[in-house]
């Protein structure tokens, strides 16, 4: 009997969390602002549910309300999604009301904190990160932004060694009108994901792998920034450690020319932030026993990596004369360092390109290339024509003359011994039947191809292919480098591209990464125009060679109106980053005295329909050139361009504003000085 009375004893115990009971009483409330806000798992410190007026987060979905029953010690909350529910029960402590317990069967309990501060975990952790095979798969990403306007732009960019933000097209999604947004992005192995939100970054860096979903948010009490999905706990703990080496000044600071020598710069690279970098993670995680085994991981990773970086940044510091080299312990050490990351960080690894320039260990001027040159090489390599040992000669004294008179400035009678020569010779090479047949069977494609391949592939493979990587990550490093060159060309790739993938890159899920970016400009190449009359007939304007002249012809029949002139090209990052902004901008002012003209420079024409095909931007008040470039030319030097984008204004009577404009990357100045024009 006495038993029987201290199990119901017991039992009530653990039902009260406050003395609540588990039964609800009659009277209560259906407002869910008793419980409102982001709660928080006092265990691991990882984000649980989170209350708003119109839905709620759980298990990495929104919901929606179908009942809410709060009193002062409970709360039942029911929750639909389609077909599905979920009933959530919290008990209340009375004496504060951000703590609470979840109610799990019959004796289950999870201590909950209302966000308002981190929550230090109380539960070990030993989870490793895997060593997560190369697969193919997508992370899906949701968020509610409690502060974002309706339509927010929300740009996710995803970080690995084949799809970085170097190579890949960033996902773009828009907020509703509740603020939320979702997006998928591919993902190839272990990754890093940074999410920026009206230009506004807003998570940076947190790791996520394939089929991974991803649910974030800020909570508007204490503007911490809270995520659920695989990993966490670790981005949790990785932002509280960013947060305390920032309030304890605790970030290296060293710069790539510091230093006597090269050598003395390695060893400040060795001590202050590898051997320091060490010291500090191993007194934090000294002094917070519950530290998961994956933030030590990523940390004592993320240590080898700023060491690498620091160590290639040194490349910048050479002369670029070819003759400054930096000295073998420098190559010794970085492929040491490199070599020494565990396989999942490898492929997390975003920067190939930096590591191979200093491997190198020297810097050169930007190399020439001359087609003809090119089509010589190719038809001795493929056994079309080979090659004499005499042939070899005068193209390498060509070359070298070549570059020596462009360094240089040389006038005519100051051309090196033999180069004029060797240029003779060239040019009769490209008159001979063999090369001339060549030309004109392969088109003239086909020899713009010769050119990028060279120039985008096979001269960067050097490297890579001399390094000391091992082959598995050699051939990520080679997929980067064929992504890299779509991205730059923004185009479907040809019978030669394709000929050295298949060369190099034979991993299927490397290969289907590449096949299906290609894929996606071959689609791209297919789409029609909405709006075909913005795409000008540029080659009309070839024949003018007097820049005011160009100038009138182009805008004299938009006479009356307010003009923006957006100089860009297809290879111009931060122009691609604008585009989508001055689509919004205008289609504000797609009923106004206005029109939007946009000039590419250098841009090959494939290319450049793609880009205006990808971003959308066609509409009756936008208009597209692609001028040749001596037209471009007298275009540049009128308004003094000197970067891009360049953005200028003509009002009604044809007066130009330009420099002060800034960019709607940043700032409105644009639009408001358009719509004062237009008042």
């Amino acid at each position: 009997m006495k038993l029987y009375y201290i199990i119901l004893a017991a039992l009530g115990c653990f039902a009260s969390a406050g003395c609540a009971p588990d039964t609800p009483p009659t009277a209560a409330s259906d407002s869910i602002e008793r419980v409102a806000g982001n709660w928080t798992d006092r265990r691991t410190g990882e984000w649980t549910y989170g209350f708003y007026d119109d839905f709620a987060i759980a298990d990495r979905n929104f919901w929606e309300y179908e009942s809410v029953a709060v009193t002062p010690s409970r709360a039942d909350i029911t929750l639909k999604r389609g077909d599905e529910a979920r009933k959530i029960v919290l008990l209340l402590d009375k004496a504060a009301d951000t703590l609470c317990r979840a109610k799990k069967g019959l004796f289950g309990r999870t201590p909950l904190v209302r966000t308002s501060s981190r929550v230090a975990a109380t539960k070990k952790d030993n989870r490793q990160i895997e060593d997560i095979p190369l697969t193919v798969d997508s992370v899906e990403i949701e968020g509610y932004l409690p502060d974002a306007k309706t339509g927010a732009v929300v740009e996710i960019k995803i970080s690995n060694i084949v799809h970085n933000v170097d190579t890949y097209q960033a996902v773009r999604a828009r907020t509703d009108s509740k603020g939320r947004f979702s997006a998928k992005l591919p993902c190839v192995g272990l990754s890093e994901l940074s999410i920026i939100c009206d230009e506004n970054r807003i998570f940076e860096w947190m790791k996520c792998v394939p089929s991974d979903k991803i649910m974030l948010t800020r909570d508007d009490r204490s503007g911490r920034l809270l995520m659920m999905g695989d990993y966490a706990r670790l981005y949790d703990e990785e932002s509280a450690f960013a947060e305390h080496r920032r309030a304890n000044d605790d970030y290296p600071r060293l710069n790539y020319w510091d230093g006597d020598s090269h050598e003395e710069y390695l060893d400040r690279v060795r001590r202050e932030i590898y051997a320091r970098g060490k010291e500090r993670l191993a007194d934090y995680v000294a002094a917070r026993s519950r530290l998961s085994r994956r933030f030590r991981e990523s940390q004592e990773s993320a240590i080898l990596s700023d060491a690498l970086s620091y160590a290639t940044q040194r490349w910048f510091a050479l002369n670029g004369d070819g003759a400054d080299r930096l000295p073998e312990s420098f190559t010794s050490y970085i492929d040491s360092v490199a070599m020494s990351q565990p396989r999942p960080f490898r492929i997390a690894w975003s920067d190939p390109a930096a590591y191979f320039s200093a491997r190198k260990g020297f810097r050169v001027a930007e190399k020439r290339y001359n087609s003809i040159v090119e089509i010589l090489r190719y038809m001795d390599e493929n056994g079309i024509r080979s090659m004499s040992d005499g042939e070899s000669a005068m193209i390498e004294t060509y070359n070298a003359g070549f570059d020596a008179i462009i360094e240089n400035s040389l006038p005519e009678e100051k051309w090196p011994n033999g180069f004029k020569e060797a240029m003779d010779g060239l040019n009769a090479l490209a008159a001979s039947d063999d090369v001339r047949n060549f030309i004109e069977e392969r088109g003239n494609d086909f020899i713009d191809e010769i050119m990028n391949v060279r120039m985008g592939i096979l001269d960067p493979l050097e490297p890579i292919l001399s390094s000391c990587l091992d082959e598995s990550l050699k051939e990520m490093c080679i997929a980067n480098l064929f992504m890299m060159d779509l991205k730059y060309h923004k185009r479907s790739r040809g019978e030669l591209w394709f000929a050295t993938l298949d060369k190099y890159v034979t991993d299927p899920v490397l290969r289907y990464c590449i096949d299906a970016e290609n894929e996606r400009y071959l689609a791209l190449e297919r789409l029609d125009f909405d709006n075909p009359a913005s795409i000008a007939a540029s080659a009309e304007y070839a024949s003018i060679s007097e820049a005011e002249q160009l100038w009138r012809s182009l805008t004299e029949p938009y006479e009356g109106k307010v003009i923006s002139i957006d100089f860009w090209g297809t290879w111009c990052a931060p122009c691609h980053a604008e585009l989508p902004l001055m689509k919004d901008i205008a289609s504000r002012y797609a009923d106004r005295d206005a029109v939007f003209i946009f000039f590419a420079a250098r841009s090959p024409e494939e290319s450049w329909l793609n880009v205006i095909r990808e971003t959308g931007l066609t509409a009756p008040n936008i208009v597209h050139f692609n001028l040749p470039d001596e037209q471009m030319g007298l275009l540049v030097d009128k308004f003094g361009v000197g970067s891009y984008p360049t953005h200028i204004l003509v009002d009604r009577v044809g007066n130009v504003i330009k420099g002060a404009l800034g960019s709607p990357l940043h700032d409105d100045t644009l639009e408001t000085t358009m719509g004062e024009l237009l008042k």
